[in-house]
């Protein structure tokens, strides 16, 4: 597409206007040389294809004809659709397009391409069309969860909810996942409707800064957690377990009269998802970026059945290899931080196999737990592939010889709390 064709040969007249200018630097060029200079500049933008540098010219020409009445080329229209077709702008791509094609119809010297650009053009525009109608419902659903959890708030007298604690509001939803990849029964399902009272659950996973104040009260019967080089203050607690959560979370009801626990499965995943009907309360596609997980985990090599969804709702990033301090990215709809990644979390259950006759009242599934009790995290850690992240994926804690699941430890494990309002 050559826009130089449709420039009229005056390089002899542009050359002596150039030698004469130095002499005459107060005058101003006739506004048909500021066209033709305009248009060899363009034409060269567009010829390297630099269709973002080029725009500026489009609108130096139509602002000269709207001054001057100088004519411009037809086909300028065309040029400019297809500049802003390549750079993102479709809608005014599709308004540029239609013009050209209807003004010059088939005897147009880029009728063809203009057709065939605007088809590709409409079938961007209306992929662009529908992602934005979904983050705009996306938002309206944020919005109005939002607006219910103020409310449901607001009914609260002054001083129930705890500092630090945000409230997750009551209602429905559908738990577990269902994944027509999978070829085996996975652990997260069936899916099935649970009913959830409204609770107050802690903002951030505790701290070590909040567990040490505990230790130090009860130090005839708390150690002091390890931590493994990596600092203490609100770096979250690790190599805690759930008899040492269970403590906490008793001299912490004591401590400021009023009841707090761990959370069922089914709250927690309530509260991680907010709402939505991925497994995930962030926006995705899930980065490093958002939260903290491994990210260098490369899904191509070890891509599978049971993990083909991966690639859909995660990008590659990197692996930090160590917890970050809590709140280090953005919240979940809720205000609820770091329930995808940084540490795994601690839940009230013991671990089934699925769902099967679990509890639908949010209450934790206690019993029916086999004589070898395996306890039950979530939520994922620093170290966690992205195949096994989302608010439905649920990992094991296994007893030792020596040692019950409710007092076993990890380095990439610690909790969060939730409050009982009624």
């Amino acid at each position: 597409m050559k826009l130089m064709s449709v420039i009229p040969k005056i390089w002899m007249f542009v050359l002596l206007v150039g030698c004469w200018m130095p002499m005459q630097a107060s005058a101003e060029l006739p506004p048909e040389v500021k066209k033709d200079q305009l248009l060899m500049a363009l034409s060269g933008h567009l010829k390297k294809q630099q269709f973002k540098s080029a725009l500026p010219y489009f609108d130096k020409l139509r602002e000269l004809n709207k001054l001057h009445a100088v004519a411009l080329p037809a086909s300028l229209d065309f040029f400019e659709g297809e500049a802003l077709h390549k750079t993102g702008d479709y809608e005014k791509a599709e308004s540029l397009l239609t013009t050209y094609i209807t003004s010059q119809g088939k005897m147009g010297n880029y009728y063809d391409q203009a057709v065939k650009l605007a088809m590709a053009n409409d079938k961007k525009l209306e992929k662009q069309r529908k992602e934005h109608s979904a983050a705009n419902a996306e938002q309206d659903r944020i919005a109005a969860l939002k607006q219910y959890q103020q409310d449901e708030l607001f009914k609260l007298p002054e001083g129930t909810l705890a500092g630090g604690f945000v409230l997750v509001p009551s209602g429905s939803f559908q738990m577990g996942e269902y994944n027509p990849f999978i070829n085996i029964k996975s652990n997260d399902e069936p899916v099935h409707t649970v009913h959830i009272k409204a609770f107050g659950m802690s903002k951030y996973e505790i701290t070590f800064d909040q567990f040490d104040e505990y230790c130090k009260k009860k130090r005839w019967s708390c150690d002091l957690p390890a931590d493994r080089g990596w600092g203490r203050g609100n770096l979250p607690v690790i190599n805690v377990s759930k008899k040492n959560a269970v403590s906490f979370a008793k001299w912490l009801s004591k401590k400021l009269k009023k009841r707090f626990r761990l959370p069922s499965e089914s709250e927690w995943e309530y509260a991680s998802r907010a709402g939505s009907h991925t497994p995930f309360g962030i926006q995705l596609p899930l980065s490093t970026d958002k939260a903290n997980y491994n990210g260098e985990y490369d899904l191509m090599r070890h891509l599978s059945a049971i993990n083909q969804r991966t690639l859909k709702i995660s990008v590659k990033g990197i692996d930090r290899k160590k917890p970050l301090p809590v709140g280090s990215f953005s919240p979940n709809p809720l205000g609820l931080y770091d329930m995808d990644g940084n540490v795994a979390e601690i839940v009230a259950d013991c671990y089934h196999s699925n769902y099967k006759n679990a509890p639908t009242d949010g209450s934790p599934w206690v019993d029916e737990c086999g004589s070898r009790q395996i306890g039950v995290e979530r939520g994922g850690s620093f170290s966690t592939p992205s195949n096994r992240m989302g608010g439905t994926e649920r990992e094991t804690i296994s007893a030792m010889s020596d040692k019950s699941y409710e007092t076993r430890t990890s380095f990439r494990r610690g909790f969060r709390l939730v409050q009982e309002l009624d």
